[in-house]
Order: C-alpha cells, then sequence, then structure tokens
C-alpha cells in the first residue's frame, strides 16, 4: 500500500477527523484505510497518497500544513509524527 495522509482543508477539519478516528478506536476498532476514507469526506479531507510530504506551516503546534510539492493540507501534529516515522525515514 502506498504511503500518504488523509489532507484537510483547515486545522479544525483535520482535528476533528483525527478525533472521530480516535473514538472508533477507542471503541476497540482497528482504524483502517478504508474506515479513514469512508469518514474523511465528512470533515472535508481526502487521501493524499505520496512518501514526501514536508511541513510548511503549523499552528499552535497542534496542527501543520503540509505539501509534496503538489498537494497541500492540514493534519494534526501527532498524524503527521506517525506518517514521518514509517515513510521519510526509510528515505
Amino acid at each position: 500500500m502506498p504511503p500518504g495522509l488523509f489532507l484537510c482543508a483547515s486545522p479544525m477539519a483535520a482535528q476533528q477527523f483525527w478525533s472521530e478516528l480516535g473514538t472508533i478506536k477507542n471503541t476497540g476498532v482497528t482504524v483502517s484505510r478504508d474506515i479513514a476514507s469512508e469518514i474523511a469526506p465528512r470533515w472535508n479531507c481526502h487521501l493524499a497518497l505520496s512518501s514526501k510530504f514536508q511541513v510548511i506551516g503549523a499552528l499552535n503546534g497542534w496542527a501543520v500544513k503540509v505539501t509534496d510539492g503538489i498537494k497541500t493540507g492540514w493534519v494534526v501534529t501527532e498524524y503527521y509524527a506517525m506518517y514521518s516515522q514509517k515513510n521519510l525515514v526509510r528515505q
């Protein structure tokens, strides 16, 4: 499965998306990419496949704006950190 991030249109949308995923996880469900893909549109988020996302902005340390040079969007910092550990370290 190619690496990617669910990018959101705003920091608040990114927070709401992440929060909903956490709520699902807390019920004991393993949150897959398919599950996240079903929830993403509710918060104006979408899956963007790339292993080259870099931070280009931040909001009070809890959300970051990222781009791979083509696609740009917002994610919560914790989510970007997880992505970075899995994808950027290998390059």
